[in-house]
């Protein structure tokens, strides 16, 4: 009779495909920062350090900013795909979730700065705001609780300074609204947690990295994948 025992070829297969999740989750990112870098080019309208992200979904450009939501969105979806399915990192997959759903809905209910009292601009309030709160807790998650598990080993120093600049920036955020440097806040916001998305896609998109005989999981970290 046949064993149906795992082999080391599963685990190795699982990692394959976390890793083709994780540059896809890069591809996703790396559109929505192009998109955001061509919206500060064509609206020179709109003042960076004292306007919203989300008000260039407003004009002609705001297809670019709608863009910029559903690839943010989906790049966290596939990270979280992408992720070990460990206890430790349970949370983390699950805020990933939180935010890309924000971070959609974001795109479906657009700003609307003239009616502060709409439901459209309630509705992307209570989004894109849940969705930072959400990712910023998932990088403060992964840098306090879960970088081991994901199997960061040089890529650890760096990215433990973009959590709590985020942090910072969310707390502050609500002291800061319509002034002079509400943009400014919630660019460097964004930047930090960008910088940290993509250090994980790296750490998680090297399966030689991953799936190493010597990584403390390696015979359960892909396991349930």
């Amino acid at each position: 009779m046949m064993s149906m025992t795992p082999t080391r070829q599963t685990p190795r297969r699982d990692v394959a495909g976390s890793a083709a999740y994780a540059h896809a989750a890069v591809a996703g990112t790396v559109v929505a920062t192009a998109a955001v870098l061509a919206l500060h080019a064509l609206r020179g309208d709109l003042e960076p350090a004292s306007h919203r992200l989300s008000e260039y979904a407003t004009g002609p450009w705001g297809w670019l900013m709608t863009l910029t939501f559903a690839a943010v969105a989906a790049a966290l979806w596939l990270l979280g795909r992408a992720l070990p399915t460990t206890a430790r990192l349970r949370p983390v997959r699950a805020l990933l979730t939180i935010a890309a759903i924000g971070f959609g809905l974001s795109a479906v209910f657009p700003t609307d700065p003239m009616r502060p009292d709409a439901v459209r601009e309630t509705a992307h309030t209570v989004a894109s705001t849940g969705a930072l709160m959400a990712l910023t807790a998932a990088a403060v998650w992964t840098v306090t609780r879960g970088a081991d598990a994901i199997g960061w080993r040089r890529a650890r120093g760096t990215a433990a300074a973009a959590p709590p600049v985020a942090t910072v920036c969310v707390l502050i955020s609500p002291v800061v609204p319509h002034s002079p440097w509400t943009g400014a806040v919630q660019r460097l916001c964004c930047l930090a947690l960008t910088v940290w998305l993509m250090l994980v896609c790296r750490a998680v998109g090297h399966p030689e990295r991953m799936g190493s005989s010597d990584h403390p999981n390696a015979d359960r970290l892909w396991d349930g994948m």
